[in-house]
């Protein structure tokens, strides 16, 4: 179902991009008594492909539980050496989105408000113009009269610099020719592919026997070539499924960057007129790369505070201490004193992986924050903290 084309030149708010961020703000304001307002989207995609993959976990029924494609109630680690481990994370349950079935649902609602329409055009600038905040586009102008919401703006980040860690990553949704996968549980990290210092891993998700998502992954500063990443899938599903390549069929593709940097100095505050959201606004989990939830809440969070015309709220509230434990995390994969599966076997060897997923969303008090940092390799951590402190 489409959205209405624009019929007119101002608006009250315009929504550049229209990726996860920009269609969850969309929705959360067609929610609000700000429905009432007029919106214009912008993207040069109808977003009907499934191009990327979501997930997230809770103890609670979420927004979008109904559309999910898959939930597991166990992860599976699977160290570099040492066996796999199996865990239970009740009362967490890991989900999994294809974001053609989530694009398919927003649209659905947003096109029951009138007062929300899209243009589908490629954005080429954003600026200021008097009181309101002009978008040019490949198929004209469009006014913003309060404020623009922009996810089009690119990551300050260099992807040739090994310094600016980053998430990349390649997978397959693939399907077997027999019964191969079983869907029990969610493998979040499977360190046997590592093969230097980097933190190198496989994820992959089992839908059903015959179904799987498989992504060869890295938290590093240096890009690999996309054949690079094919070829590890390829290697794997031989090694650990016995598969050869004329026995499954790769449904799809998907491949990605995800800057794993805290942004620096880029506090935005809702009295503005021009906010950043997504990628470029922060959205993501710096240390993780996990962003579909943590967009979730801080999007319900800015229609909230809009609502209330509570204009001196921040776009996202985060303590200090978190962005400092962020950061020293962020400084010891870059530095690579330490392996990075070695980090990661650390933390879920050493915590319950309950307590492991509530850091990984901020939901840790700064005890259980301490908890885990003293349970990760010291010396190079202890190096970053100190480092970090006298900057």
């Amino acid at each position: 179902m489409r959205l209405p084309a624009p019929n007119q030149n101002e608006y009250a708010y315009i929504i550049a991009g229209a990726g996860l961020a920009g269609l969850s703000l969309a929705y959360y304001l067609s929610k609000s008594k700000l429905g009432n307002e007029s919106v214009l989207i912008i993207d040069e995609h109808q977003k009907n492909a499934n191009d990327k993959t979501w997930c997230y976990w809770s103890d609670e029924k979420e927004e979008f539980d109904k559309i999910t494609e898959k939930e597991w109630s166990r992860i599976s680690i699977f160290p570099k050496i040492a066996p796999s481990d199996l865990f239970d994370i009740t009362p967490y349950k890991y989900k999994k989105i294809k974001s053609e079935d989530w694009y398919s649902h927003i649209k659905n609602e947003l096109v029951k408000n009138t007062n929300f329409q899209f243009l589908q055009a490629k954005v080429q600038q954003i600026q200021y113009a008097g009181v309101g905040v002009k978008v040019e586009t490949s198929k004209g102008s469009y006014l913003a009269k309060k404020k623009v919401f922009d996810s089009i703006t690119p990551f300050p980040i260099d992807l040739d610099n090994p310094l600016h860690i980053k998430q990349h990553f390649l997978g397959w949704n693939i399907e077997s020719n027999f019964p191969a996968f079983k869907p029990e549980s969610a493998h979040l990290f499977d360190f046997r592919v590592a093969t230097g210092r980097d933190c190198e891993f496989m994820y992959v998700l089992p839908v059903n026997s015959h179904t799987a998502l498989f992504e060869h992954t890295f938290f590093s500063g240096t890009l690999k070539d996309k054949e690079y990443y094919r070829d590890k899938i390829r290697s794997y599903l031989a090694a650990f499924y016995e598969l050869s390549e004329e026995d499954y069929q790769v449904v799809d593709e998907e491949y990605g960057i995800i800057p794993m940097m805290e942004l620096k100095n880029e506090k935005q505050y809702l009295y503005q007129k021009w906010i950043k959201i997504g990628t470029s606004g922060g959205f993501v989990k710096s240390t993780s790369g996990y962003s579909f939830f943590r967009t979730q809440k801080i999007c319900k969070k800015l229609v909230e505070n809009l609502e209330q015309e509570n204009y001196r709220a921040k776009v996202i509230e985060k303590s200090v201490f978190k962005s400092w434990i962020d950061r020293i995390f962020l400084k010891v994969l870059a530095e690579s004193e330490v392996h990075g599966n070695e980090i990661f076997e650390a933390l879920f060897k050493n915590n319950s992986p309950v307590l492991i997923l509530k850091f990984l969303e901020e939901d840790t008090n700064w005890l259980e924050d301490l908890k885990i940092m003293s349970s990760v390799p010291t010396s190079p951590f202890f190096k970053a903290a100190i480092s970090e402190v006298f900057k």
